[in-house]
Parts: C-alpha cells; sequence; structure tokens
C-alpha cells in the first residue's frame, strides 16, 4: 500500500471527517445567516452563541461509532469488489482496506529548551546545506 492510501485509510482521517461533517452541519445555516445583506446583529450574535454551544455539544463518541461503522462498510465494499471478477480483471485487485480502530502509538515529542525555536532553527539548518 502506498504512503498516500495508507495515509487515507486511517481511523483517524475518518473520525476527522466525521466530525467536521457535524460541525458543518451545524454552522451551515448560521454561515448564510452571516453572508446575508440584511444583518441583523443581534440575531447574528445570538446564533453565533448557539452554534458555539451546539458545537460544543458535539458528542465525539457518537462520530468515532460513525467513523468506525463507515470503516467497516468501506471494508465491505472493498472485498466484494476484490472478489468480483470482472472488476479484478479491469482494474487489478484491490490491496487496500481502512483501519477500523484508532492507531495509539505515542507520538515522540523533541523536547525544547528554553529560548530556543525549534522550526527556525530547522530551517536554518535546511538552507545552510543548500
Amino acid at each position: 500500500m502506498s504512503g498516500c492510501s495508507k495515509s487515507w485509510c486511517t481511523f483517524e482521517t475518518l473520525a476527522v471527517g466525521m466530525t467536521f461533517m457535524k460541525i458543518f452541519s451545524l454552522s451551515e445555516s448560521v454561515s448564510q445567516y452571516l453572508q446575508d445583506k440584511q444583518l441583523d446583529f443581534v440575531q447574528a450574535t445570538r446564533l453565533t452563541s448557539t452554534l458555539i454551544q451546539s458545537v460544543a455539544a458535539i458528542n465525539i463518541d457518537e462520530a468515532l461509532d460513525e467513523a468506525k461503522s463507515l470503516a467497516l462498510k468501506c471494508n465491505e465494499v472493498l472485498e466484494r469488489l476484490d472478489s468480483s471478477d470482472t472488476f479484478v480483471n479491469r482494474y487489478g485487485s484491490v490491496n487496500v482496506r481502512v483501519s477500523t480502530e484508532p492507531d495509539l502509538r505515542r507520538v515522540p515529542v523533541v523536547p525544547r529548551r528554553p529560548g530556543e525555536i525549534a522550526r527556525e532553527l530547522s530551517l536554518y539548518k535546511l538552507f545552510w546545506y543548500i
């Protein structure tokens, strides 16, 4: 599996996408109202504060469950495509599967010393070698 397809087929990518879909579904009407020419600032303030409360009340566990069910459905479709002779003959075998659980490995963090600006230092080294 290539690096691109591997990064797109992670559980984390699906979970973030599902969370953003929930946020966008809540914010769509408020966004359209804020772009209206007949904007009432009091109503806009009320809508915005209600939106903030709604976004804060999003159940992350529900989004994770939806992402897991979507991953399982995707894997079922991929299995069916892999077993279909016409698809395999036309396009080749599908060897990609979507992960259904989050990757819980710890991401290493590079320690920063007081006064050190790690990003500028790494860019400096990059330009030094060029």
